[in-house]
């Protein structure tokens, strides 16, 4: 009973190292490098872009701080009527 059980944890160590050597081959295949290449590359991107989000709307909001500072209106004429 006891060389079974030894025999059955053997066998099913074995299958989970067989599993993960295919995925690490498949992980260095070319195709398996494209695909992280493509993902990391999408990730940079949405990253990127959410940072450009950001600095526009800090823009946005210190401008209108300060046209509100300076008692400008949203139309660019000043408080006193005669624009600039």
């Amino acid at each position: 009973m006891r060389r079974l059980f030894w025999l059955g944890a053997g066998a099913a160590v074995g299958i989970l190292v067989v599993a993960q050597m295919r995925k690490a081959a498949k992980a260095v295949t070319p195709a398996g490098l494209a695909d992280r290449a493509g993902a990391s590359a999408d990730l940079a991107a949405e990253r990127a872009g959410s940072f450009w989000s950001d600095v526009r709307s800090g823009m946005k909001e210190r401008e209108a701080e300060l046209r509100s500072a300076l008692g400008i209106d949203a139309d660019g004429d000043d408080a006193d009527g005669f624009g600039t």
